[in-house]
């Protein structure tokens, strides 16, 4: 079985929390938990502490793969759990002449913030390859405190990252690289008996994979909807129009369909070590088992 979380908002409705909890509800039931973060982004200096771990370890991780591969307790690498991961760090205000509506526009466009991307791709067997990029232009146009633990960093990662310019990542980061995530979804789908894919933002399907998700829950704060993931599919396939699906936002697809099952949410603890959606687990399967085919 395939769970897919996604959020309803741009930022902060709770994917992560979501997925841990559903993650220990499930192995505390004895289930065989594979998790999976195929795209993801974290930022350099509200989350340090993970720029740190990818320079210690000569592999870029963001902090959402890091804690469900922690939580789940797999096998799998981090390349292989989370294949496609970029750091963004914000540019300095003084180089938009302190024009504070050009320091906004660039600290919320991705091709500005980008400083360095990791691309995994995995085969049957494991993670075949590893390719870490960085983009000179975008470290340069940081503060300087900044700009040296960003060149730190990529003096650090292994295999030796190769330079390239923004306008070819954004390709780079489109269809290229959502093929390659889907390498790795593959290799944990076929290990694992239940399977818990994190999307990104408020991205309604992080990868062309995820359509075959049994099971979709999407999370704002304070409530779950639970959707099969069939009328999902179709959902995604209807509003799709001439969008690659993984272009898609929650808002263009659940306003087409209504949930299975809804539940409220508790505020997360910190540190996310307990759980807090207790009972998730059962609308989860009570929601696959009423949607699976009859033969």
């Amino acid at each position: 079985m395939i769970v897919l979380i996604v959020g309803m908002l741009s930022h902060d409705s709770g994917k992560t929390g979501l997925a841990l909890s559903l993650v220990r509800e499930a192995r505390s039931r004895g289930l065989d938990v594979g998790v999976s973060k195929p795209i993801s982004g974290f930022n350099g200096w509200s989350q340090h502490r993970y720029v740190q771990l990818s320079v210690e370890r000569g592999v870029l991780l963001g902090e959402d793969m890091f804690l469900l591969r922690e939580v789940a307790g797999v096998k799998e690498p981090l390349e292989a759990v989370g294949p496609l991961v970029s750091l963004l760090m914000p540019p300095d205000p003084e180089r938009s002449g302190w024009r504070m509506s050009t320091y906004r526009s660039m600290t919320t466009s991705l091709r500005d913030q980008v400083v360095a991307v990791r691309l995994s791709r995995c085969s049957g067997e494991g993670v075949e390859s590893t390719v870490h990029i960085y983009v000179p232009e975008n470290i340069e146009r940081l503060p300087q405190g900044l700009e040296e633990v960003a060149w730190s960093l990529v003096r650090s990662l292994r295999p030796e990252p190769r330079p390239l310019d923004s306008r070819r990542l954004e390709e780079l980061l489109g269809s290229e690289g959502v093929v390659h995530a889907d390498t790795c979804l593959d290799l944990l789908a076929s290990r694992h008996e239940f399977l818990v894919v994190e999307s990104y933002n408020d991205a309604a399907l992080p990868t062309p994979g995820c359509l075959r998700s049994d099971v979709v829950v999407a999370v704002a704060p304070g409530k779950a909807a639970i959707y099969s993931g069939e009328r999902y599919r179709r959902a995604v396939e209807a509003a799709a129009g001439i969008r690659k699906p993984w272009q898609l936002t929650t808002e263009d697809v659940l306003s087409l369909i209504r949930p299975a099952r809804t539940m409220p949410l508790k505020p997360e603890p910190e540190p996310r070590s307990t759980l807090w959606a207790e009972g998730l687990l059962d609308s989860v399967l009570a929601v696959a088992v009423k949607e699976a085919p009859v033969f």
